[in-house]
């Protein structure tokens, strides 16, 4: 049972992975000095092996953590340097464990003087990543009070002001629009096409300087499709996003029938590629490079057979294929990181208007 001042495993563990690193930094240091502790190796390879296994422990609390990141300003910023150091302390600890689990199994390697001296080198930069996951770790605890806070407590305060709150989802007629101003209202508003509300987490940030705030979104290895439950064939798409710190794909989707059966703008690193998926097979109707760091509007116009997707007021990608089936609109996430939005408006194209323009071509 965690003690009441340590409602998770963050603020528990946190500092566990960096301290044991050290220590068996230092044993490797003292058996340089003294060849003769027979000892002295095996000392550093239990500290290495539980230094992997307190990293792990780490990595895992961390999305019980997230439920007490709410309405802070600049903690999005630590928080995602937080979540870059603990996954590379998580492979250099695993791995580094069993290197040196390995090594003890061949003793007249391990003894070598240039084995030892790579192996100080090596947990040197290791406790550097450790230290600074620690270090953003303990900004988050001791700065924006993550993790001080019973989670179930958070979560109750949360649902109280969602209650009182209007979770910024409006519907009217055929069209739909999202700003979000609660972190978790917003789920029950959408349907999920792919993968369930538990494999998000999502908080209410505030930027550092000018601006509004937004919705971020927190995946770790998942994939999530879900939309607003308004049917249309075409449809003026617009959303505000950020994707700086997400490793994976971010696709606006629109007259999506299930969750392989839907046409998308997909944001993939600095790319924008215009497709369809109808089950196991994807057929691109246009791709271009473009910068995507930093805040950007996205708009997606789907008339009929036709597509374009600009970036601000630049069309970038634009195609055309056989006219969907009408579908629901939404985002679908798949990777690890965050995504953050700040607003999404979706509204239909008139017939009247797509036939106008065909007509004249």
């Amino acid at each position: 049972m965690l003690p009441e001042w340590a409602p998770n495993l963050l603020v528990f563990a946190g500092h566990a992975p960096l301290v044991l690193l050290a220590t068996g930094l230092v044993i490797d240091l003292f058996v340089l000095l003294r060849p003769k502790w027979d000892a002295g190796p095996a000392a550093a390879t239990s500290v290495y092996v539980a230094a992997g296994v307190a990293a792990v422990i780490v990595y895992l609390a961390g999305p019980d953590a997230v439920a007490s990141v709410y309405q802070v300003d600049g903690v999005t910023t630590v928080f995602e340097q937080h979540v870059t150091f603990r996954w590379y302390t998580l492979l250099f600890a695993t791995i580094y464990g069993l290197v040196r689990l390995g090594l003890s199994f061949l003793p007249a390697v391990q003894e070598l003087m240039i084995t030892q001296v790579i192996l100080v080198l090596v947990a040197a930069g290791g406790i550097y990543l450790s230290w600074q996951t620690t270090t953003a770790q303990a900004e988050l605890v001791h700065r924006y009070g993550v993790g001080v806070q019973p989670v179930a407590e958070v979560r109750q305060q949360q649902a109280e002001e969602e209650e009182a709150t209007p979770q910024g989802f409006t519907e009217r007629e055929d069209a739909w629009s999202w700003t979000p101003t609660t972190p978790g209202a917003w789920k029950d508003a959408m349907t999920w096409v792919d993968g369930a509300p538990t494999d998000v987490q999502s908080f209410i940030f505030q930027p550092e300087g000018d601006g509004p705030p937004g919705l971020a979104l927190y995946l770790r290895d998942a994939t999530v499709l879900f939309t607003a439950p308004v049917e249309m064939r075409t449809a003026d798409i617009r959303a505000s996003l950020n994707v700086d710190a997400f490793d994976g794909t971010v696709s606006i989707v629109h007259n999506v029938r299930g969750a392989a059966f839907y046409d998308y703008l997909q944001l993939d690193e600095n790319r924008l590629r215009l497709a369809r998926r109808e089950g196991s097979a994807v057929r691109v109707q246009d791709a271009a490079d473009y910068g995507l760091q930093g805040w950007r509007s996205y708009r997606l116009i789907v008339e009929r057979a036709d597509r374009s997707g600009f970036v601000g007021d630049q069309m970038v990608v634009s195609g055309s294929d056989t006219p969907a089936s009408p579908g629901t609109v939404g985002l679908r996430l798949s990777g690890t990181g965050l995504v953050r939005l700040r607003s999404m408006a979706v509204q239909p194209i008139p017939v009247e208007a797509t036939e106008d323009t065909t007509d004249q071509q």
